[in-house]
């Protein structure tokens, strides 16, 4: 079984993050949702809120060739470094999404200390679609918290979950 681990704050999940977990299932056979408890950036909504928000985004997407191949994907929280929960759940494959330039030099970094850490972990990169490159986890708060419509930036059905975690009203 070919296995990687989606590593993230999802803060929250977007159709973004389901751009990237789609082009993934055609790869891997599972993939672990990392949910990032704690980073060095202050998370807006509780590691609850977020879990409630993926699981409510993964039960009604709509994606039949999941469900033909008997595909798996899991959520878990972690806390502590990436690399040491890798290590953990005995996974090497980190599976990460690029919608630009900036993106990519984040992450060109980021795998370096990976590497450094951990000297098994490959990352493997997934170019976001264009109809998701401007899709942002920041922009979707930033548009919750001006009442707009964000159903072209998450999946319908969370959008009230989304709503109550991160409206500042």
């Amino acid at each position: 079984m070919k296995k990687a681990i989606f590593a993230g704050t999802f803060d929250p999940f977007t159709l973004g993050h389901k751009d990237i977990l789609i082009q993934g299932l055609k790869v891997f056979d599972k993939i672990t949702i990392a949910i990032a408890e704690n980073t060095g950036r202050q998370s807006v909504a509780p590691i609850e809120d977020r879990i409630a928000i993926i699981d409510k985004s993964l039960r009604t997407m709509n994606m039949p060739f999941f469900r033909d191949a008997k595909l798996e994907v899991e959520f878990l929280p972690f806390s502590g470094l990436l690399t040491d929960f890798l290590k953990s759940k005995k996974v090497n494959v980190l599976m990460r999404g690029i919608r630009n330039f900036s993106d990519f030099t984040h992450e060109q970094e980021l795998s370096r200390v990976y590497l450094e850490l951990y000297k098994k972990t490959t990352p493997v990169y997934f170019m976001s679609s264009p109809e998701t490159s401007h899709i942002s986890a920041t922009v979707v708060r930033e548009l919750v918290n001006l009442d707009a419509d964000i159903s072209g930036f998450v999946e319908k059905a969370a959008i009230p979950l989304i709503q109550k975690a991160y409206s500042k009203k």
